[in-house]
């Protein structure tokens, strides 16, 4: 059995599973987020876990809220329908990281239906980034997703409704070292009903587009059970797209959620793809291939491949390129 150090945080966990169910290697990953004040599975991370062990058949053990110690093995990955149900507001977005690769992956087909659970959040990619970012670029290789936001959810309460369908796909080798003519930004403004009257979703649109000329921003309010708003912003280009994300809070005029992520998105355009997109796409380039640019090294990327490095797949990054000879 493969043993993995999860210290570093619930990115291991997801990415480990993942792998797993891919590889059919079973794995015991120990020492669970001890790095992090509140260490531990959480209940986001037991959602994606237990989606992972139901898509390949996996035998699981120890895996509660609060367990820093989990064993998973797994059995063949299976099409069909998969169920999740999130209790909290946890990341429904850290869900589908989990999950997206052991379908795509495998070219297995599935409708996954996450109940429960927030589409924006802190510390975890919003639903629409998943949507339009990533999912995005890994269209470019064959990814073949629809994502359908049935209802939104915010903390503390969540109560997410998301169905997201993965045909049957065949993901090519990646490869995007140049990220081409530039085709265009455009993003998306939500926030929840209760915060219409103050024009949250609009103001926070028209400050983001103070700062990124002729920009296509979509602005809207939701039902939801906890009041929240975020948007998230891409820029698409011929090879590559990039995005960037912030998310409304209490104290944070609407303006300034706006103008920081128009901001971050600008600060990220000379590279190309985001550090965001970067650490997800990690363990598709280690075992289909490939290589793609990426100027910055963040933890998450280094965490990443050295994950896939414990399952003897050979990611590197050197020069500001992420490359690897695949499975």
């Amino acid at each position: 059995m493969l043993e993995i150090d999860g210290s570093a945080g619930g990115q291991v966990l997801r990415t480990s599973v993942a792998l797993s169910a891919l590889l059919g290697k079973p794995i015991k990953v120990s020492n669970i987020r001890s790095q992090r004040k509140a260490p531990g599975v959480k209940a986001q991370h037991l959602a994606a876990v237990k989606s992972v062990a139901k898509a390949c058949g996996a035998e699981l053990s120890g895996c509660v809220v609060g367990s820093r110690e989990i064993e998973f093995i797994p059995s063949e990955i299976v099409g069909g329908k998969v169920n999740v149900k999130i209790g909290t507001a946890g990341s429904v977005g850290l869900v589908m990281q989990a999950l997206l690769p052991v379908y795509l992956l495998s070219g297995k087909s599935s409708t996954i239906e996450i109940n429960g659970g927030g589409t924006a959040g802190r510390w975890s990619p919003p639903v629409d980034y998943m949507e339009i970012v990533l999912l995005e670029i890994m269209r470019i290789f064959g990814a073949d997703v629809d994502v359908v936001v049935k209802r939104h959810g915010f903390y503390p309460k969540g109560g997410a409704d998301v169905v997201v369908q993965v045909k049957g796909s065949k993901i090519r080798k990646l490869e995007i070292l140049e990220k081409g003519e530039p085709l265009g930004i455009s993003g998306v403004s939500v926030a929840s009903k209760e915060l219409t009257k103050a024009r949250v979703a609009e103001r926070q649109k028209r400050s983001a587009m103070k700062y990124l000329k002729d920009a296509k921003i979509s602005s809207s309010y939701v039902d939801v059970l906890s009041t929240g708003s975020y948007i998230v912003l891409r820029a698409l280009f011929e090879n590559s797209v990039i995005g960037a994300d912030v998310l409304g809070k209490r104290g944070l005029p609407s303006e300034m959620v706006g103008k920081r992520c128009a901001e971050l998105l600008k600060s990220r355009l000379e590279g190309v793809v985001d550090p965001h997109a970067a650490d997800n796409m990690i363990p598709y380039v280690a075992l289909t291939g490939g290589r793609f640019a990426c100027n910055c090294k963040t933890e998450h990327i280094k965490s990443s491949i050295k994950t896939c490095s414990r399952f003897g797949l050979s990611v590197k990054m050197e020069g500001g390129v992420i490359s690897s000879e695949g499975a």
